[in-house]
């Protein structure tokens, strides 16, 4: 983003290359504002000297990486419908769809949104090389499904806001989840339903993902969860809450 500011840039990304649709989607924005973007190899980009960003009339579209938390939600439960999404999107999050259907969910394009409905779940394989901020809520996904799921590619999980490998086997642990990880996989052998005879106490690691990912499961649990450090959702989603309530979600502040 800076190279038509200093004169240019060559760009040359070692592999393995990783959230690459995260790159693909910055560079589609940058030729919107006018900016000339060559890519001279599949790991390489040249940005050539004498360009200036040019105004433009941009439509910001739905998040798919927030929508995910919302359509797992509807997957593992009561139907839910997600307004604004853009099915032809370069968000690499909007391969949450693929995930959901690889784990047995129904997804539907309405005239209102994109709805979400709880089919016959089962144990799924995922690749998250272009797409780890999906990580948190496809742990959420695979432990509600009975059976065996595999992530695969996840160590970029690892140098998140957090280790979210690490926080989410602690705090799925809390719940009973059988879950375990390799330094790039996360293995976990899931089943339909979590009760406990107490409420679980949920640390979100300060992570906006791993505390909406867990309010996710304890939403769909059969027994309370607490979240402490809860306000670290406001880093992307500061009405995370307020739209969980208007899903008839039980939340208490305190």
């Amino acid at each position: 983003m800076s190279a038509p500011l200093i004169g240019g840039a060559e760009i040359a990304v070692l592999p393995p290359y990783q959230s690459q649709s995260y790159v693909r989607l910055t560079a589609d924005m940058m030729k919107t504002f006018g900016v000339h973007i060559e890519e001279p190899s599949e790991n390489g980009y040249r940005i050539t000297p004498d360009q200036h960003y040019q105004p433009a009339s941009v439509s910001i579209e739905a998040d798919w990486s927030q929508a995910a938390f919302f359509l797992v939600a509807g997957a593992l439960g009561a139907s839910i419908v997600v307004e604004g999404l853009n099915p032809d999107s370069l968000q690499g999050d909007a391969v949450i769809t693929q995930a959901i259907e690889k784990a047995g969910g129904t997804l539907h394009w309405t005239s209102q949104g994109l709805q979400a409905v709880k089919g016959r779940l089962h144990g799924f394989t995922f690749d998250l090389a272009d797409c780890p901020d999906l990580g948190p809520i496809l742990c959420v996904l695979g432990a509600c499904c009975p059976g065996k799921t595999v992530l695969t590619h996840a160590s970029r999980l690892r140098y998140k806001e957090c280790d979210r490998i690490a926080a989410m086997e602690d705090e799925l642990r809390k719940w009973g989840v059988d879950i375990t990880s390799t330094e790039d996989e996360i293995i976990i052998h899931g089943q339909s339903s979590y009760c406990l005879d107490h409420p679980a106490v949920i640390d979100s690691h300060n992570d906006h993902r791993i505390a909406m990912a867990m309010a996710i499961f304890g939403l769909c649990a059969k027994s309370p969860e607490q979240i402490q450090d809860a306000q670290a959702v406001t880093k992307s989603y500061p009405h995370f809450f307020n739209d969980l309530l208007a899903l008839k979600g039980k939340v208490v502040r305190s």
